[in-house]
């Protein structure tokens, strides 16, 4: 380009960044030229005519070229003439003769983008002269980088990153459309110069379509099938669409075939943001009438369909109202395990419910009250339930059910009840009677037992009578005992970080965690609570990398049902919460954990909310916002069963530091209430943790105090039991 004469040929996709790239090239060559420059900026044909005083071309090419060029020279006054000439593959004949003309001249620097090697770039390139450039989509690494820059951090957490590039193929118009929309949002979450947007805050704007320009009825009708459609590969789908409207998109690079790696070409949109877009804006009247376009295009196929395609005709089907044989509605249950679309797979598991199959039947069953308890859908959960209770209130259906199926339908019936999860006695009592029921049958099921007593007791805050029960689930012979008692291992692995045992709480999560991917089970009856353990025992352990590592991971998952878990749950911006505030980062704690609270009101699953509050309170506290603070600790002491009921340790640890901000005259006795509800529950950490707490209020500590805690240093897991008691022992001067 720097060559008197020359012309460089941009060539990459829209939104590539070709213009960026050429005026930035211009820049660059403005500043280091000797003689001035003169640029031209042509954004058509008709830019160039206006450039040299013409509306329209003259007689033939060659007067328009040669007038043009004595135009632009006569301006540019001995000034050395750049011409950017913008998609010039969209010339038509006489604009490309009139360029090629111009360029072989040799007068005039150009510089020339195009989307596709057609008109005027195909002509181009045919010069050995013209140099052409080939831009490439942005590498993930370059998509991370472009968006740091963006979000004015030092980097981009990796599931960001990644699934970003893959929705925008490295776009960077398209990157930049998606980070600007979501700071307008206030969705962008920043930690130790990182940040990241949750798969639940991701949605691709209106403009990615008003940036399209100008589409006709049709064409913008086309769009909107193909991608509710995505991946149209079925014959059937082909025929709905308008040739002309698909043509014309194709030229546009809106619409493109791929090709899968099994060899199945299927139409799409250039960019699956596109589609994503496209979908996020279509009204409810517009789904159920592409729904029944699809379905009923597909159903004249039917009899040539394969099992993947037949799921097509479930999805279309179900979408637009249908009758579906309930086999169809099963299968279909069966081939959505893993969607991220928890609500859809629920509509389907609820039809699928009428199976004739007893098994198949029951299955069903469970999974839609599973599914429903996630989702917060009371009336579906009480279907659910409904049709769990007919069959355990007979007994002559459910001896006709294997075991393990009824010991399943009857812990669904008993653990996601809402009336009974207020009632851990009543529970309990419930699963007794069910173990003497099996018991006068012949059958053993005391692991099973376990499983579910010691889930009941840990999500009320009975947490040293979970912990006992817990130490009998010994490794299962079976593996469908195994099977059935793994969710119980999850709930057993994260009772040990409040105990301070925290490698003991990483094995065990992982081993949970290895339970459920070997058996399938799904990931809405935990939330990933294998996951929350492993991040608290990094982040009490106090091993910060790996907490980092372990809360991105709660938000870094390639199975589309667990990224939906991971958004729904609230343990990702918990972990969150607590990793800025154990930074003291108190704005980024404050506004995660307002974000969580505002998500929780509409369903919390696994009562997170008092330990959200916890942690609002304490950064609402740090940061002289006394009365709110005041009232997110009225919150905290809330009595919900769940995860923070569990963690009530760490929950209460949380409240101490938040009175301390607050210089609660009452905060030593908090601590020594606090103590003696730890070694009551056998919390190793918390006790610990608390004795601490009254060291630093009264500056010293009686033998017995100080005792107590060199013992209970001992439990805890180093470097933290021995970093607590050497503060401690700094505090109170007692001789260690």
């Amino acid at each position: 380009m720097a060559r008197p004469g020359s012309t460089t040929l941009l060539v990459g996709e829209t939104g590539c960044g070709k213009a960026y790239l050429a005026q930035s090239a211009a820049q660059t060559l403005t500043t280091d030229a000797s003689a001035p420059v003169y640029e031209v900026i042509a954004e058509n044909f008709d830019d160039l005519l206006a450039a040299g005083h013409l509306s329209q071309p003259l007689a033939t090419p060659q007067h328009t070229a040669e007038h043009l060029l004595d135009a632009l020279l006569t301006h540019a006054a001995g000034r050395s003439v750049i011409v950017f000439a913008l998609h010039i593959d969209r010339y038509e004949y006489a604009a490309t003769a009139v360029l090629e003309l111009l360029v072989r001249n040799r007068q005039l620097r150009f510089v020339c983008t195009a989307t596709q090697i057609v008109g005027a770039a195909d002509r181009l390139i045919r010069d050995p002269s013209v140099h052409q450039i080939a831009v490439a989509p942005l590498t993930a690494e370059e998509c991370g980088a472009l968006l740091a820059r963006l979000f004015e951090v030092d980097h981009v957490a990796d599931h960001t990153r990644n699934d970003w590039h893959a929705s925008t193929r490295g776009n960077p118009h398209a990157l930049a459309t998606l980070a600007l929309a979501a700071i307008r949002r206030g969705v962008v979450r920043r930690a130790r110069r990182m940040a990241w947007v949750s798969r639940a805050d991701y949605h691709p704007p209106i403009d990615f379509v008003t940036q399209l320009g100008e589409l006709s009825d049709i064409e913008g009708r086309t769009l909107e099938v193909v991608a509710f459609a995505t991946p149209m590969h079925e014959p059937a789908l082909y025929h709905l669409l308008d040739s002309a409207a698909v043509n014309s998109l194709m030229a546009r690079q809106i619409l493109t075939v791929r090709t899968t790696s099994e060899g199945m070409s299927f139409l799409t949109t250039q960019l699956p943001v596109l589609t994503e877009a496209v979908l996020a804006h279509l009204s409810p009247v517009r789904r159920t009438e592409l729904a029944n376009l699809c379905f009923d295009a597909l159903l004249t196929e039917d009899d040539t369909l394969t099992s993947a395609n037949r799921l097509r005709l479930v999805k279309f089907g179900v979408q637009a109202g249908r009758e579906l044989p309930v086999d169809w509605l099963w299968q279909g249950m069966r081939a959505m395990r893993q969607s991220g679309d928890l609500r859809f797979v629920l509509q389907i598991t609820l039809a699928a419910m009428r199976h004739e199959n007893s098994e198949h039947a029951a299955e069903a069953m469970m999974r839609a009250a599973d599914l429903a308890s996630f989702v917060n859908d009371q009336p579906a959960l009480d279907e659910a339930l409904a049709a769990i209770s007919e069959v355990t209130s007979n007994e002559t259906r459910l001896d006709a059910l294997p075991f393990g199926t009824q010991y399943a339908l009857v812990s669904h019936a008993l653990c996601l009840n809402p009336a009974l999860r207020v009632q851990p006695d009543f529970t309990l009592t419930e699963f007794d009677l069910w173990h003497d029921y099996w018991q006068a049958k012949g059958i053993s099921a005391p692991q099973h037992m376990i499983s579910c007593r010691m889930r009941t007791l840990a999500l009320h805050g009975r947490v040293h009578e979970a912990h006992k029960t817990g130490k009998e689930l010994a490794l299962a012979r079976t593996l469908d005992t195994e099977r059935l008692s793994a969710i119980g291992r999850a709930y057993q692995a994260v009772l040990h970080v409040q105990r301070g045992e925290f490698q003991l709480a990483i094995t065990q999560a992982e081993q949970a965690r290895k339970l459920m991917l070997l058996h399938d089970i799904s990931p809405t009856l935990s939330g990933d609570l294998e996951g929350l353990t492993v991040f608290l025992a990094h982040w009490a352990r106090g091993t910060t990398l790996s907490a980092r590592e372990a809360a991105q991971a709660l938000t870094a998952t390639e199975r589309p049902d667990l990224a939906a878990v991971h958004a729904q749950s609230g343990f990702a911006d918990l972990a969150i919460s607590l990793f800025s505030a154990q930074e003291g980062r108190w704005y980024d704690t404050l506004d995660t954990a307002e974000r969580l609270l505002e998500a929780l009101k509409l369903n919390d699953p696994f009562g997170v909310a008092p330990f959200a509050h916890a942690i609002s309170a304490l950064a609402n506290a740090a940061l002289g916002f006394d009365e709110r603070a005041r009232e997110e600790l009225r919150l905290s002491e809330q009595t919900v069963p769940g995860v923070s009921l569990m963690l009530n340790g760490l929950v209460s640890i949380a409240q101490l530091r938040t009175k301390h901000w607050l210089r609660d005259p009452d905060l030593t006795a908090h601590a020594v209430s606090l103590a003696a509800w730890a070694k009551d529950e056998h919390l190793a950490l918390i006790e610990l943790k608390a004795i601490d707490v009254i060291a630093y209020q009264t500056s010293q500590l009686s033998p017995e105090q100080f005792t107590r805690a060199q013992h209970l240093a001992k439990r805890v897991d180093p470097p933290i039991g021995s970093a607590i008691l050497a503060h401690i022992h700094a505090l109170t001067n007692n001789p260690i």
